[in-house]
């Protein structure tokens, strides 16, 4: 059982004076009106930091998609627009997500700019092509931003979901001869999270076997921690420590993802990692990260010697959802 006081988080929050912690604050109590709404997003997007993030995620799909945890990257980038309460109704978010759909394979799929090195199966060229590594994230975007009934994003996601196996989703590419670091016959944990994170936003999808499947994947790893690793992903201690943003797998990405099925906030394996996470909770209500992205330096999730509001609404959030 966790000590987590929701009532010390949600003081230690609205003490924050950072903007886009006070605007989902706001957005979850209600704005008082379209006009407040409307200023509080503006204060958002004047903030110096995030001017910062949108002048790079509109780069989009340039550079290059060379890692998949690359925090410098404008794919990643543009998720942390979104948590911070952006999406379809803003310019910015509105013309990257227009780029993306213009980047959709006649399969279905919506591709990266990348470079697969020839020993991948690559040829060391950028070209538009797709993995479930990144392809996930950019259908996420697109549902985050406002555009699930959109039918590019229906297709999609429809496309998607028949990739999955009945392990969950394994390292798969739009190019013939692609192959990843691990047995083709596994699942890829870091692709199978991002599969699930898209679908976590799709609740039509949420009883589905597949889904389920995907799901088991990832609780069996918690299960057998320790004892295998797929594609070099394991679960062990940098996979429990907090971090944000939520770009790679380790357990608050995993909870905020797992967080949105009921199947799996039912299972003994959720509340564990829960448990986890919440029993971090400092005196002041706080979570403070305990690994950091160096591209995030300055940011209260750059840091690791007090609590950070930005980590600390990704866990509250978490929570409710669990207790919904």
């Amino acid at each position: 059982m966790s000590t987590y006081s929701h009532s010390a988080c949600k003081a230690y929050l609205a003490a924050s004076d950072l903007p886009w912690i006070q605007f989902a604050l706001q957005k979850e109590s209600g704005f008082t009106s379209a006009k407040q709404a409307s200023e509080m997003k503006d204060t958002v997007l004047a903030d110096p930091r995030v001017k910062t993030i949108v002048a790079d995620s509109v780069s989009w799909p340039e550079p290059p998609l060379t890692r998949h945890n690359d925090a410098k990257h404008p794919i990643h980038k543009i998720c942390l627009l979104l948590d911070f309460g952006l999406d379809q109704t803003d310019t910015v978010i509105a013309a990257i997500c227009e780029r993306i759909m213009d980047c959709q394979s006649e399969d279905g799929a919506f591709q990266s700019l990348m470079c697969i090195p020839k020993v991948f199966g690559g040829d060391d060229t950028n070209r538009m092509e797709w993995m479930t590594c990144d392809y996930p994230t950019l259908l996420y975007i697109l549902v985050k931003a406002g555009y699930a009934d959109h039918r590019r994003v229906s297709k999609a996601a429809a496309y998607l979901a028949g990739l999955c196996a009945d392990n969950g989703w394994r390292c798969l590419s739009s190019l013939p001869k692609f192959r990843g670091p691990g047995r083709a016959s596994d699942h890829c944990p870091y692709g199978n999270l991002v599969a699930l994170k898209a679908f976590s936003l799709l609740p039509a999808y949420h009883e589905e076997a597949f889904i389920k499947a995907a799901i088991n994947e990832l609780l069996h790893m918690w299960e057998t921690r320790g004892e295998k690793k797929y594609f070099l992903f394991g679960i062990g201690t940098d996979f429990k420590k907090l971090k944000f943003p939520s770009l790679w797998f380790e357990i608050v990405h995993a909870l905020r993802v797992l967080s949105h099925y009921a199947y799996a906030r039912e299972s003994k394996v959720y509340s564990e990692m829960l448990d986890i996470v919440l029993n971090k909770q400092q005196p002041d209500g706080g979570f403070i990260p305990e690994s950091v992205y160096m591209a995030y330096k300055g940011w209260d999730f750059g840091q690791k010697k007090e609590a950070s509001p930005t980590l600390t609404l990704m866990i509250k959030d978490i929570f409710e959802r669990h207790h919904s």
